[in-house]
């Protein structure tokens, strides 16, 4: 069976008796592609989708939309919520301030939104939280691992995991915000991870034995470390860090 992948521009353009679309394969809808569909009340977007053109649902009387991916694109006026967007809701499979910056067509303090959940995740995805600067706290109460730049440029203020034990390349780097970090359980820290921190103070890692490269590099502020495992020390791991005094380290390699 032929899966629907792109929908040109205009392709739908003023067909004024379409109620219902069902696009579960599609990745990008182009300009003006469902325009002037005035009959078009809720839309359900897929996983797959990537790109929205310019005035793709403009001119509908849209009062429901559920978006479950993040699309990279999302054109001018690609929306239009009816007469009154009081009345619509969207629901997005994404965090509440990754919402600025696309041009919803409509006034945003009027639509409601209906945000991701944060979750105790037991492994945290790849770039799961990037970006997220509203996210200050994070529970890491079952978290078993982190991915790469999960937590990168996020707005973390202290990092404590007890059974955290994986911790993925830049997985918390530029967190500007981040003052402390406890990993009693971690056994590896992968390339970059605190690097750039540059509010960060102390770090607790009692049985790490693998610090990759540029681990804490440009933490201008990092002051105590405890490495009381570690054997093993990549390069550049504590460069440019001016304010460090107190390292632990029992017998390390570099």
């Amino acid at each position: 069976m032929h899966k629907v992948k792109k929908i040109g521009p205009r392709e739908f353009l003023e067909c004024t008796a379409l109620t219902n679309i069902n696009l579960p394969y599609v990745e990008q809808i182009q300009d003006q592609a469902f325009d002037s569909c005035d009959l078009i009340s809720h839309i359900e977007l897929p996983s797959t989708l990537s790109s929205i053109g310019n005035k793709c649902f403009y001119s509908t009387s849209l009062t429901s939309l559920i978006l479950n991916s993040r699309p990279s694109y999302i054109g001018p006026s690609a929306f239009n919520f009816g007469n009154d967007p009081n009345d619509a809701t969207v629901s997005a499979n994404w965090y509440e301030d990754q919402v600025s910056g696309y041009p919803w067509g409509a006034d945003l303090n009027k639509v409601t939104f209906l945000f991701k959940p944060i979750l105790d995740y037991v492994y945290v995805p790849d770039d799961e939280f990037k970006d997220l600067q509203s996210l200050k706290y994070y529970a890491f109460t079952s978290t078993l691992g982190v991915g790469s730049a999960s937590f990168k440029n996020a707005g973390l203020t202290g990092v404590t995991a007890p059974i955290l034990s994986s911790v993925g390349v830049s997985s918390f780097e530029n967190c500007k915000d981040l003052s402390s970090v406890s990993l009693p359980s971690a056994t590896t820290i992968a390339n970059s991870c605190f690097r750039g921190c540059t509010s960060l103070i102390e770090a607790d890692l009692p049985n790490v034995r693998t610090m990759c490269s540029s681990c804490f590099r440009d933490c201008i502020n990092l002051k105590n470390v405890n490495l009381s495992e570690t054997s093993l020390l990549g390069e550049y791991c504590f460069y440019n860090c001016g304010s460090l005094s107190n390292v632990h380290v029992e017998d390390a390699r570099c």
